[in-house]
């Protein structure tokens, strides 16, 4: 597979899995968001160091990962939380309840984005989503980003994309692998 066709693939999945938030968050907290920015591709993810980033891995004939970053506060309010003159500590004490939300919302929003990848690469499993407060930093695969944002806050959307196993397998088939 060559590089404009990995760029295709990841603007294209990376762009639905946007709009799925999007549609998402709206159904499941009654949310009105908007693009912020279309889907661009970046080397690899460095999440807000104050914030917190719900992640679900995926794995089969390739690997990848679909993120949902924002700050906590942001979170919270999406959750039905009302923060607006709460202490740190107040916020902080709801984490399981707002983490878990969005882990919910990421859960959902994967199964409706990951078909069109399970259509070109087979079977994909999926784990369950999980939270991490704090920096999140990538390894450098291709990954697409794209934002959507409401009077909540924004929300950062990322698929990352380890296709190195295809690549093994197109050496294998091409005979550059004995």
């Amino acid at each position: 597979m060559n590089r404009t066709e990995q760029d295709t693939i990841l603007r294209k999945n990376t762009s639905l899995f946007v709009r799925n938030v999007q549609q998402v968050l709206k159904d499941m907290a009654d949310i009105d968001l908007h693009i912020l920015s279309k889907a661009q591709e970046t080397a690899s993810l460095l999440h807000r160091k104050n914030g917190m980033v719900v992640i679900s891995h995926f794995s089969g004939m390739i690997q990848g990962d679909f993120l949902l970053s924002t700050d906590e506060e942001t979170a919270a309010e999406i959750a039905g939380i009302h923060v607006v003159g709460a202490s740190p500590a107040a916020i902080v004490a709801q984490r399981e309840t707002y983490a878990g939300f969005m882990c919910e919302a990421l859960n959902t929003c994967v199964h409706l984005s990951i078909g069109d990848l399970e259509e070109m690469f087979g079977a994909l499993t999926i784990l369950p989503p999980a939270w991490i407060f704090g920096e999140y930093h990538s390894a450098d695969y291709i990954s697409g980003v794209g934002v959507v944002s409401g009077v909540c806050g924004d929300i950062t959307c990322s698929l990352s994309l380890n296709l190195v196993s295809l690549q093994i397998v197109d050496n294998l088939m091409s005979g550059k692998v004995r």
